[in-house]
């Protein structure tokens, strides 16, 4: 009988609550999740810091614990750009993921119906999921401040503001820290 493995696959900049969903939807009906990870030399992550070995090492650490799900990454710099090279594109995640047809049934889960029909062209099984939290990382990128409970915690990070305070002894350096702890 063959391994029915799933395949979750973007750029997650950021890994958010929506992904994380989707994640454990497809661990639920499959036997194994991959997670690919995938980007480009100055795609939308890597515009707010967030590099794709950068994404991929925070992936690896939220799932660092579950022994069904499997992180990979996908340089896609030396592929043509969405919508075009699918194939190439795909060539590339089965290799990453160690794809053998004879020993895996595949599903892709997704959350875009256009993914969903490149697949099903292909030939691979599609599970669509719409978005169950309202959420998107363009909106977080945009306002991580006002989207903070859906970042998953190894990403928040890159979020978050440093402030260093500086000052001689007994100059209100304390209650400056305090005050700014309470309003942020």
């Amino acid at each position: 009988m063959k391994k029915k493995t799933a395949v979750v696959f973007g750029t997650f900049a950021p890994l958010h609550q929506g992904h994380i969903d989707l994640i454990q939807r497809a661990k639920r009906q499959c036997d194994q999740v991959w997670v690919v990870v995938s980007g480009y030399e100055g795609d939308r992550g890597e515009q707010v810091g967030l590099s794709l070995q950068k994404r991929f090492r925070y992936i690896r650490e939220a799932f660092r614990d579950d022994e069904l799900t499997s992180v990979c990454k996908l340089d896609e710099t030396n592929l043509p750009r969405y919508p075009m090279g699918w194939q190439e594109w795909l060539d590339q995640m089965l290799a990453e993921i160690s794809y053998d047809e004879t020993q895996q049934e595949l599903t892709f889960f997704v959350g875009e119906e256009e993914y969903q029909q490149e697949l099903a062209k292909r030939g691979f099984g599609t599970v669509l999921q719409e978005r169950k939290f309202g959420i998107s990382a363009t909106m977080i990128r945009e306002n991580p401040s006002k989207y903070w409970k859906y970042i998953a915690q190894p990403f928040r990070r890159q979020f978050t503001k440093k402030v260093l305070i500086m000052g001689s002894a007994s100059n209100g350096k304390t209650t400056l820290a305090k005050d700014l702890a309470r309003y942020y």
